[in-house]
C-alpha cells in the first residue's frame, strides 16, 4: 500500500530481458557512469503492479508522469524494485553493466 496514494500496488522484479534493457539504459556508454536520469522512468513504470491482476499500471510513456509523483516514494518503490531484480543499488548497476558486457556465457 502506498498511503500517501491512497492506492495498493504490487512491485515486481524485472525479467532477465527487461534487466539487461534497463541496464543498457542506466549505463551512460561513454563514461560507464550510471545515468541517474535514466533510472527511475526505465525502471518504476514497468515494475508497479496492480495487486490483483498483475497488470502493469503505468505504460512506458507515463514515466514522465510517473515521475511528477513525490521522490521519497518513488526512492522506496525503486529500493524494493531494486532488490528483487538483483540490483542492490547503484554499484550492483553498475556492476551488472560491466558484467553484462564481458560476453560471459549464461
Amino acid at each position: 500500500t502506498i498511503d500517501e496514494w491512497g492506492v495498493d500496488v504490487a512491485i515486481h522484479g524485472l525479467n532477465g530481458l527487461e534487466r539487461q534493457q534497463f541496464i543498457q539504459k542506466a549505463i551512460d556508454h561513454k563514461t560507464g557512469n550510471v545515468n541517474l536520469e535514466a533510472i527511475y522512468p526505465e525502471l518504476l513504470p514497468k515494475v508497479i503492479r496492480d495487486p490483483e491482476t498483475g497488470e502493469r499500471i503505468f505504460s512506458d510513456k507515463e514515466a514522465t508522469d510517473l515521475m511528477q509523483k513525490n521522490g521519497a516514494i518513488l526512492e522506496r518503490l525503486a529500493q524494493v524494485a531494486t532488490r528483487l531484480s538483483g540490483l542492490g543499488g547503484r554499484s550492483e548497476v553498475e556492476k551488472a553493466a560491466k558484467n553484462s558486457g564481458k560476453g560471459s556465457p549464461s
